[in-house]
Formats: C-alpha cells, structure tokens, sequence
C-alpha cells in the first residue's frame, strides 16, 4: 500500500463513504489529527483507485468544512451529494452543533 488511512501517532476515526461523481470512484471521508489540519480534529478524504486496488494520500476537505477547532462525525449521503458533520468551530447554538454542505471532497457550499 502505497499511502495509509492510518498514520502512526495520530487519530484516525469515523469513517464514512461517498463518491466522486465524475468519475464513480469510492471516497472515504475521515476524521484525523494528522499533521496539516486546519485545527483540532478535521475531516480528511482519500479515492480509491480501483486500478492499483489501493487507497490515495488522505487529504484535507477544506477550510469551509474544517475549522481551527474540532470536526467529526462525517456522515455523507449520496443521493443529495451533502455531507453532514458536528462541529465547535462554526458558528452554532454551542457545542458540537450539527452542519452539512454540498458537494464532494474539496468543493463544497457554504455550510
């Protein structure tokens, strides 16, 4: 395997699985406190490529998802392309507040 899910020393939690709609290809979203993250905990994504039969480098979803405090519980429905997540970072009633947002791995709406 060329790059892990997993990375030694950090957090990885909570998956979910999406899809990429332009090319059908399996997407895992992911909580992580891997180096690179926006803050906290953030929620990262990783393609399969079907190939190679193996998954991508797991990548950061964005500063419109991810905050400098704490995103889990990435819940992604594919028939509405809409991810839902609990964040303390965004804007709430307070606490881990529920948010969603369109789209697919790095291009998202406004939560």
């Amino acid at each position: 395997m060329k790059f892990g899910i997993n990375e030694n020393g950090f957090t990885s939690t909570q998956p979910t699985v999406g899809l990429e709609p332009t090319k059908n290809r399996t997407v895992l979203y992911s909580v992580s406190d891997r180096p690179g993250g926006k803050g906290g905990l953030d929620i990262y994504y990783t393609r399969f490529d079907v190939r190679n039969q193996e998954w991508g480098k797991p990548r950061n979803v964005g500063r419109k998802i991810n905050t400098v405090a704490d995103e889990e519980t990435p819940w992604y429905d594919l028939k509405n392309g809409t991810i839902y997540f609990s964040s303390n970072g965004h804007s709430g009633i307070g606490g881990m507040d529920v948010f969603s947002a369109a789209g697919n791995q790095t291009k998202w709406s406004e939560i």
